[in-house]
Parts: C-alpha cells; sequence; structure tokens
C-alpha cells in the first residue's frame, strides 16, 4: 500500500465534476482546481497574456487587463485549431503549476490529494495519476445542465462538448464512474463510497 494518493476528478462539461470535487474538500481532502490555475495565469502570468494577445488581438483583453473570456469562448468554440492555440499557450504552465499545489499537498502529510479537471485525457495527463474518478451523466441532462448553469444556447452547449473528449471514452479510461443523473444526495453517496475505497488504499 502507498502512503499517499494522487486522484484526478474529471468529466465532461457541466457533468457535476466540480460539484463531486467539493463534497470532496467539504471532507477535509484538498482539491487543486486546474480551471483557478489557468484564469489566475491567463489574467496574471505575462508571457501567456503577450501570447494571447499576438494569437487572438489585443481584444482578448478589457482595458483592465482582464481576459475578455466571452470573447475568447466564441473563438476556440468555433475553431478547433484555435482551441489548440489557446491550449498550447496556457496547458505547459497550467500543468507545471498543478503539479507544484499537489506535491505541496502530499508534503503536508495529506494520504489522499485531488485535481479537478476536465481536461485529464484531453491533456494525456492521465499515467501522472495513481486513480481518475470520471463523473458522468446523460447528454441530455448535461446539455440541460449547461444551458443553465452558464447561460448558453444549446448550440453553444453542443459545441463545447464537441470539443472535449467522448464521456464514454473517458468512462472507458477511468477507475472510478460517478453516474451523476440523481438527487445531490445520490452524488454525494457515490462520492463517500469512493472516497472510502481510497481510504482503504493508504496506510
Amino acid at each position: 500500500m502507498k502512503n499517499n494518493l494522487i486522484i484526478a476528478i474529471t468529466g465532461g462539461f457541466a457533468t457535476g465534476k466540480t460539484t463531486v470535487a467539493k463534497i470532496i474538500e467539504e471532507k477535509g481532502y484538498p482539491v487543486v482546481y486546474t480551471d483557478i490555475l489557468a484564469k489566475h495565469l491567463m489574467n496574471k502570468d505575462l508571457e501567456i497574456i503577450s501570447n494571447i494577445k499576438r494569437i487572438f488581438g489585443e481584444e482578448s483583453y478589457t482595458l483592465e487587463n482582464n481576459l475578455n473570456t466571452t470573447y475568447i469562448a466564441n473563438i476556440v468554440f468555433n475553431d478547433n485549431k484555435m482551441l489548440d492555440e489557446l491550449n498550447r499557450i496556457v496547458h505547459p504552465k497550467t500543468i507545471e503549476l498543478m503539479e507544484k499545489e499537489l506535491y505541496k499537498h502530499v508534503k503536508n502529510g495529506n494520504s489522499l490529494v485531488f485535481a479537478e479537471s476536465a481536461l485529464i485525457f484531453e491533456a494525456a495527463l492521465q499515467d501522472g495519476f495513481d486513480y481518475v474518478i470520471c463523473v458522468t451523466c446523460d447528454k441530455e441532462l448535461q446539455i440541460k445542465r449547461a444551458m443553465k448553469q452558464h447561460k448558453l444556447t444549446y448550440e453553444q452547449v453542443l459545441k463545447r462538448i464537441e470539443a472535449q473528449i467522448d464521456l464514454k471514452i473517458k468512462e472507458k479510461f477511468s477507475d472510478f464512474i460517478i453516474k451523476n443523473n440523481g438527487s445531490y444526495e445520490d452524488l454525494k453517496k457515490s462520492t463517500e463510497i469512493i472516497l472510502n475505497i481510497l481510504n482503504s488504499s493508504v496506510e
């Protein structure tokens, strides 16, 4: 048995992976949110800001030099090549920062440490984790949730879903699957069961 485990929480757009991460966090386990790290870098890292402006134009940032997320989203979710360009700019430093944060928690003596990211498989990071938890739901429910949560149209949601690896493929290569088709209580119970299994795997 290992002294500690580093676990990825992934899934698709609006499947509930962040909700699962919050449940885990409430149980006292550290969670690193890669979306937050990426947004921080896109707003603070001068090299990343410069490269985004070079590729996407000065309109990529507001007059206050904050990332113009609506402008960027309109471009990258309508053009896969531009999405790849953005990922090439942002991913390396995000992954580096994620690794630093994860190992900081490990050094602090945490037996279970988690990273929440939609792009574990897209960025081929799965082998760097002891286990991968995939949070999924039925596609119709996924679309409905995404439209409600993110105030997007049906077509906009579809484009974002299609920009990610198919959920069935993610499920196939994950160690644990949480089906988020029911209530919050159901989701919480499923998460707690996995936490119990993971806890029994560490000394």
